[in-house]
């Protein structure tokens, strides 16, 4: 299972190596480009992963670029459940952000398309222990959008 799959890319490629693969995204536009481009082997559901009923069990639940959404009190509930959903010898992958890289990458602004019309810049929250991500057209940053995770070392992940 891949938890926030967006697009379905990384199910997609698991599924070309005769893998079922399910995945929950929560945005429905997202789910619905998914749906269509999903190979025969991915079920996409459409839903909260905080909040989906999933009657089954998986030998792999895998979870990028996405642990750190809400506080601590929801990156445990979303712990138990990922415990929950697992076979008695499954394994989750879950890429959690580690504060030393937000602090070392604090300030960086890149142009991620290659060109200059968008601009991305990394943050850090010290007070919070939280990254910033944060996404504008140039000459718009008061239009920005930003995501903000939390950042865990690996003391506190055992810690939560």
């Amino acid at each position: 299972m891949e938890l926030g799959a967006g697009r379905g890319e990384i199910a997609n490629g698991l599924a070309r190596q005769n893998k079922d693969i399910v995945t929950v995204e929560l945005v429905e536009e997202i789910c619905e480009y998914a749906k269509k481009h999903a190979h025969p082997n991915v079920q996409v559901i459409c839903g909260d992963f905080y909040t989906v009923k999933l009657n089954r069990e998986f030998d792999l639940i895998l979870y990028l670029d996405g642990f750190g959404v809400g506080n601590d009190d929801d990156q445990f509930f979303l712990l138990q459940r990922m415990y929950n959903w697992l076979s008695d010898d499954g394994c989750a992958l879950i890429d959690i952000y580690q504060p030393l890289y937000w602090q070392k990458v604090a300030g960086k602004e890149m142009y991620p398309f290659g060109t200059k019309d968008i601009v991305r810049k990394y943050d850090y929250d010290e007070g919070e222990n939280r990254m910033t991500d944060t996404w504008w057209e140039s000459g718009q940053e008061n239009d920005s959008i930003t995501q903000s995770l939390a950042c865990y070392s690996p003391e506190q992940i055992y810690a939560l």
